[in-house]
C-alpha cells in the first residue's frame, strides 16, 4: 500500500513540476522545477520495482521487470512518433 502512494505522489509531483515549468520564464526557476520533476519521477521507478517483486511470484519477476524496464523506451518512442502522425492527419 506504501508503494502506491510513493508512485501516486511521485507522478503528482511530476506533473505539477512540469504544469508549473511551461508557464515560468526565469532560466534558473525552470531549472530547479525540471530537477524536482525529475527527482519525483524517480520515486515511480524505484517504487515500482517494489511493487513487481511483491506482485510477482518468483517465476514470473523477470518477464515483469523486462516489461518494466521496456516500458520507458516504448513510450518514448511512441510519443516521438505522436506529433508527425497528427500533422499528416490533420494538415
Amino acid at each position: 500500500k506504501g508503494d502506491r502512494l510513493v508512485m501516486t505522489a511521485g507522478l503528482i509531483g511530476a506533473a505539477a513540476c512540469l504544469v508549473a515549468a511551461a508557464f515560468v520564464t526565469d532560466p534558473v526557476l525552470l531549472f530547479v522545477l525540471l530537477l524536482l520533476a525529475g527527482a519525483s519521477a524517480a520515486a515511480v521507478s524505484s517504487a515500482s520495482g517494489r511493487v513487481i517483486l511483491a506482485w510477482f511470484p518468483a517465476k514470473e519477476r523477470g518477464r515483469a521487470m523486462g516489461v518494466r524496464q521496456a516500458a520507458q523506451p516504448v513510450g518514448i518512442a511512441v510519443a516521438a512518433l505522436v506529433p508527425p502522425i497528427g500533422s499528416r492527419l490533420l494538415g
